[in-house]
């Protein structure tokens, strides 16, 4: 539900929109995956619509045709989830620009390498490369200070994006500090209630929460909330909006379950759920998600049995859907089914779904993953009946 650190893949699309307006933002991301022939003798087409220098590997940019026929380049590769070799043709822009300038005897126009750093960084966020994205954010953010008025959108587009690069990193306190500065830049530009103020407060509540400050993620995402509650009202409810504000009230969730306030947690996500029923499916995993949170948030108010019912129907959604639903997702309920079964002296609800934990992490698992031996010894202790020492974590 957060920004996307890297050690959280399954939170990689969550709370990371900042509203930026580079090439390519809005394609999606993921690992290279090779063209075929037919695929490249197109990309290869599409370069001779620009002017190229071979001894220096460069595209000869004399007008605005030959810049965007570049770009065009680039988001077919984009279009294919050929990362690498997108991050290559936005390099070679690069190269082009500053020749270009020396060429003409002056230096580069600051305004296009300060959008190329954006968009070389939104790329290498979709590759994982975080720490090279955090220099071209850097950059861009130098370059389009450099080349437009202060508060210009676009620097708060590249400060925001640096801001999720940084959370994602772990850097909480840069992260806060750039979502601060985008925050100040666009509300220069924009109205209080902008949607993206809203993804700003979220994010920057996201960073204090992540660095213990519940006090202060409370806060931002009661900003957030009084952003997105009045969109939600209108006529026409979007998904898009649904989702975000739902976003933020699982994070407000989350901070209130880590403080022990079980009744506040339960209201949130409950919130979040009744938002998500009203436009996404409900046997789907944003759903299934938050219901789960509902099932924890009960669980710590003392109520095991009902978050054990809501536990069980999740299984039964996810099993009726088949193949769509990631094995992972059923075997981190039914193991959160066991640690509630065990909690409730439960032994033998609770062996048989440590059984079916078992079986999946078998299949799938090394043989000397923790995770595996772990289950392996919490089963054996239990069927042989004995509790006295202690259940393996």
């Amino acid at each position: 539900d957060n920004p996307p650190p890297p050690s959280h893949a399954a939170r990689a699309r969550r709370g990371d929109n900042d509203g930026g307006g580079a090439a390519g933002d809005d394609e999606g991301g993921g690992g290279r995956i090779d063209g075929d022939s037919s695929e490249d003798d197109e990309m290869e087409g599409m370069e001779t619509s620009c002017p190229v220098d071979v001894d220096e590997d460069i595209f000869l940019i004399d007008s605005g045709e030959h810049l965007q026929a570049v770009h065009d380049i680039a988001a077919a590769a984009l279009k294919r989830r050929r990362l690498d070799r997108a991050l290559e043709i936005f390099d070679k822009i690069l190269r082009s620009l500053h020749a270009r300038g020396e060429q003409e005897g002056k230096r580069p126009e600051h305004r296009l390498v300060g959008s190329t750093h954006h968009n070389i960084a939104v790329v290498q966020m979709w590759a994982g490369k975080y720490e090279d994205a955090l220099k071209s954010l850097e950059n861009a953010v130098r370059f389009r200070e450099m080349s437009h008025p202060k508060f210009h959108p676009a620097i708060a587009v590249s400060l925001a994006k640096r801001g999720v690069v940084q959370f994602a990193l772990d850097r909480h306190d840069d992260a806060i500090k750039s979502f601060e500065q985008a925050l100040a830049v666009r509300r220069r530009v924009l109205a209080f209630d902008h949607l993206e103020m809203g993804k700003l407060h979220n994010n920057m509540g996201a960073a204090h929460q992540h660095r213990g400050d519940a006090i202060s993620a409370l806060r931002s995402f009661t900003s957030a909330l009084e952003i997105q509650r009045p969109w939600l009202e209108g006529p026409v409810r979007r998904a898009d909006i649904v989702h975000d504000a739902s976003v933020t009230l699982g994070n407000m969730g989350r901070t209130y379950l880590e403080r022990g306030d079980c009744a506040m947690s339960l209201y949130a996500y409950e919130e979040a759920l009744l938002l998500q029923t009203t436009s996404f499916r409900k046997d789907g995993e944003v759903v299934l998600t938050t219901l789960g949170n509902v099932a924890r948030a009960k669980a710590c108010g003392g109520n095991i049995s009902e978050a054990l019912r809501i536990y069980g129907g999740m299984l039964r959604s996810i099993a009726s859907v088949g193949g769509a639903m990631p094995d992972r997702f059923a075997v981190e309920t039914t193991g959160l089914m066991a640690a509630l079964h065990l909690a409730e002296r439960q032994d033998k609800e609770a062996a048989a779904c440590l059984r079916r934990v078992r079986d999946w992490q078998r299949r799938n698992l090394d043989a000397a993953h923790p995770a595996l031996r772990g289950t392996e010894a919490n089963l054996r202790q239990l069927e042989q009946g004995g509790r006295d020492g202690g259940l393996a974590p």
